[in-house]
C-alpha cells in the first residue's frame, strides 16, 4: 500500500515542511562557513609562503 502526500492544508504537514527547510539552510549555512573558512586558512598559507620566498630574494639579492 502507497502512502498518499500529505494534503497542502493539513498545518501539520506545512509545519513539518517549514521546519524541515530550516534545518536544510542551517546546514546548508554551516557548510559554506566551512568552506570559506577553509579557503580563507587556504589564503593564509599561501601569503606566508610568498612572504618567506620574497625575504629569501630579499637576503640573496642583499648578500650579493
Amino acid at each position: 500500500s502507497t502512502s498518499t502526500p500529505p494534503k497542502s492544508s493539513d498545518p501539520g504537514a506545512l509545519q513539518e515542511l517549514l521546519q524541515l527547510r530550516e534545518e536544510q539552510q542551517r546546514a546548508e549555512e554551516s557548510c559554506r562557513r566551512e568552506q570559506l573558512q577553509q579557503a580563507q586558512q587556504r589564503l593564509r598559507e599561501v601569503a606566508l609562503e610568498a612572504q618567506a620566498a620574497q625575504l629569501k630574494r630579499l637576503r640573496q639579492t642583499s648578500e650579493r
